[in-house]
């Protein structure tokens, strides 16, 4: 039995929780800093927004740059 279809998976499964960690980050801080300074839902929104773009870099970079596998 071949290991690369593993590989393949752990690297793919790898790349969709890198950007969940910069989404989830910018949602809570945002949470927080609403919460802190009594907005409806400004930081929440842009935080978030911003993590989703920081996530997507991450996943762009991790899954196009040349690695020796």
């Amino acid at each position: 039995m071949s290991k690369k279809p593993l590989k393949s998976f752990l690297k793919y499964s790898g790349i969709g929780l890198s950007m969940l960690g910069p989404i989830l980050g910018g949602y809570f801080l945002g949470q927080y800093l609403d919460e802190k300074f009594n907005v409806e839902s400004g930081w929440k929104a842009g935080l978030t927004l911003f993590g989703v773009f920081a996530g997507l870099y991450l996943a762009l970079k991790d899954f196009i740059s040349p690695k020796n596998d």
